[in-house]
């Protein structure tokens, strides 16, 4: 039941191998933050940034449903902190009778409170980038010792789609760091059961 494992580094690697994801981490949280605000706002961020300002705003999701809340909410919790509120939506269809890129637009477009939440979001999102990198490294670890581990966790941090999207606040790279921490935590549960 258990993932294959086979120890392919010597034991002089593991001593280093934390300290090589810790270093790790810190150049792509730095890198992410510098992106975080480099970056112009995109199409995808809309919807996402007004569902969840929305749902803070009403209690309930009614805009951009297609997506699960925890990202949107996240990345909108700034603007929530700042008492920034979504625009009036109609109750009607749900908002699915409005066009939430261009309500979003204007919002983010003309409102640099909403810009700078916005951005304070993206910081916030960080979070799931450097999940997605522990969960490789440990997985890994488990499966193929410390040097695979850091070898795999170096790969996962410069890959560009994890580099240049994972603060977006959008939900691909939240549910895939979500994925692999409970791949991790299947796998850590099938190594030691205990009684939840």
């Amino acid at each position: 039941g258990c993932l294959y494992r086979q120890e392919v580094s010597g034991p002089a690697m593991k001593p280093f191998a934390p300290f090589m994801l810790v270093i790790l981490l810190m150049w792509h949280a730095y890198e992410g933050a510098t992106q975080a605000y480099v970056d112009s706002i995109t199409l995808d961020e809309f919807p996402h940034y007004l569902g969840g300002l929305d749902h803070w705003t009403a209690g309930t999701a009614r805009v951009n449903l297609e997506h699960p809340p925890l990202a949107k909410l996240l990345g909108t919790l700034p603007a929530k902190m700042k008492g920034l509120t979504a625009p009036e939506i109609p109750e009607t269809g749900l908002g699915r009778d409005i066009d939430t890129a261009k309500v979003a637009h204007r919002l983010l477009i003309h409102e640099p409170d909403h810009r700078e939440a916005l951005w304070e979001g993206r910081i916030l999102l960080l979070f799931f980038p450097l999940l997605c990198i522990v969960s490789v490294f440990a997985l890994v670890w488990r499966m193929g010792g410390a040097t695979a581990a850091v070898f795999s966790a170096l790969m996962t941090a410069i890959d560009p789609n994890l580099l240049f999207h994972g603060h977006l606040i959008t939900t691909d790279v939240p549910l895939t760091a979500l994925l692999l921490a409970g791949a991790w935590a299947c796998d850590s549960h099938l190594q030691r059961p205990r009684r939840l």
